[in-house]
């Protein structure tokens, strides 16, 4: 019998594999489609081929382009709980996607207090039991070009504990599926998450990224490879891997790595909008922070072409830190953003622990998160914000500080404090403060005169200001003095 050569053989199997119809790797079973917008789908065909998408009702056909890859609308769809399939042929094959629902999707994305999943959360076991959400989907890094979870006591332990909270909420709230793409890496830097092209635009960020921050994580890894080696040592194991990844080897999988590998693959996938939570590995450089985090999120708004999609974010929460860090300026970095369109930020000073950088309280985290979508992108009627800072007046050897309207009193817990204040000598003293209406009044003995007020301006501040909806002020300061030039006398905070 003649037998075909091998050879042959892979060059007729080749080129039929690499034309197989292939939706992208958002695409899967239980996927969650966007409402009310036009959604893309997208992936792989023969060059030139036609693909018809059915889902719904609608029939839609692209053209293929000589690379192979197509692309096509479906129009906007209303909400809906109903499990149904998309189909999509090309001119000799087809694929179909099962259950697939209708309602609002979230990209939740970060390092790893975003990562931190419900099984390690405060009260695991009952957050895990009562996890029966069928309508909430989930689509991990580990996920991509596979079906999606679909929440359940099951499936829940591994979901980001933030991002299950916040949707939890806003399924309870709005009555719909709720989709949720979840990229998070521990130790992860905005610089890893911010594309190439998007860094090359700022000279100073593309130097400071390619130079400083990545010579400075290169280091950090080379001393953890080691104490791994030595701890094996010490148990008498052998060290598995290399002491040394190599330079140009490491320094191709920092800066725009992970935007690469996750966040361009699920481009232009319809969402309603992004979470955010990460900042602890760039405490380092808060001033490079303050023009990197803005681009980046300028940079994903770009590149899905949806306007000012909103992006909530999480301030990070009080800690130490024996490594060198200005935890206070990457608070007042991330603050900053705010002033981008359609941002809000959620504030955690009083959910943080200060021998842990990865707090196990994270249901407040999630829940704060939910509130700012409800109240700025769902319109529903909610205080999503604790005081908000807006000016000071000098009354006498008092301080007035006063605040942005809003719909809940002040609240201040006494034996808490963690207001200072100053005067022209730029030296801060501990202050007392007491509410008076809807503005606070702040003052301190060892200062006559004072020209500054700040409240809980250091690393592991002690939350006191509130309002009676329950969520804390964020850290604020009256003046832009250089951290240097104002020192503080915290003795008997």
């Amino acid at each position: 019998m003649n037998r075909i050569p091998i050879s042959l053989v892979l060059i007729l199997i080749i080129p039929s594999l690499a034309h197989a119809l292939k939706l992208a790797p958002p695409f899967g079973d239980h996927m969650v489609l966007q409402r009310d917008m036009p959604v893309p789908i997208w992936g792989r065909a023969a060059p030139s081929s036609t693909v018809t998408v059915d889902f719904a009702g609608q029939s839609k056909t692209a053209q293929a382009d000589a690379e192979g890859n197509w692309m096509l609308d479906l129009d906007p769809m209303e909400a809906s709980r109903e499990g149904r399939t998309l189909t999509v042929k090309s001119d000799r094959e087809g694929v179909s996607i099962e259950d697939v629902l209708i309602g609002e999707v979230w990209v939740c994305s970060g390092q790893s207090n975003m990562k931190f999943d419900v099984k390690r959360m405060l009260d695991a076991e009952k957050e895990i039991a009562a996890a029966n959400y069928p309508e909430i989907r989930l689509l991990g890094i580990n996920g991509l070009g596979k079906p999606w979870d679909v929440c359940s006591p099951q499936t829940v332990s591994e979901f980001s504990a933030v991002a299950y909270v916040f949707a939890t909420r806003l399924q309870e709230a709005l009555g719909v599926p709720i989709g949720l793409l979840s990229f998070s890496i521990g130790g992860s830097s905005a610089f890893r998450w911010t594309s190439r092209d998007a860094l090359k635009s700022n000279p100073e960020l593309w130097a400071y990224g390619n130079e400083v921050y990545t010579r400075e994580r290169y280091e950090h890894e080379l001393a953890y490879r080691k104490r791994k080696h030595d701890r094996a040592v010490a148990r008498g194991e052998e060290y598995k891997g290399a002491l040394d990844p190599g330079w140009e080897v490491f320094k191709s999988a920092q800066i725009g790595a992970l935007y690469g590998r996750y966040i361009d693959k699920v481009v232009p996938f319809a969402i309603r909008g992004f979470l955010w939570y990460q900042g602890e590995s760039d405490k380092r450089h808060p001033q490079m922070y303050a023009m990197l985090f803005p681009l980046m999120i300028q940079s994903w708004r770009e590149v899905w072409g949806e306007g000012d999609i909103p992006f909530y974010f999480v301030q990070l929460p009080g800690f130490e830190t024996s490594a060198p860090a200005d935890i206070v300026g990457l608070r007042e970095a991330q603050a900053d953003t705010l002033s981008l369109p359609n941002t809000g930020m959620v504030v955690t000073i009083d959910v943080g622990e200060a021998k842990d950088n990865h707090p196990a309280n994270k249901r407040p985290v999630g829940e704060r998160a939910a509130l700012l979508a409800l109240a700025r992108t769902y319109d529903k009627p909610v205080v999503d914000s604790g005081p908000v800072f807006a000016s000071v007046s000098q009354e006498d050897a008092r301080l007035r500080v006063h605040f942005a309207p809003a719909e809940s009193a002040l609240v201040l817990k006494v034996d808490e404090g963690g207001f200072e204040v100053a005067g022209e000598e730029r030296v801060f003293h501990p202050a007392e403060a007491k509410i008076e209406g809807d503005t606070l009044l702040v003052w301190s003995t060892e200062v006559s005169e004072p020209v500054a007020v700040r409240y809980a301006w250091i690393d592991t501040p002690e939350a006191s200001l509130f309002n009676t909806a329950g969520l804390p002020a964020a850290p604020f300061r009256s003046d832009d003095w250089p951290s240097e030039a104002a020192v503080g006398n915290r003795d008997a905070m």
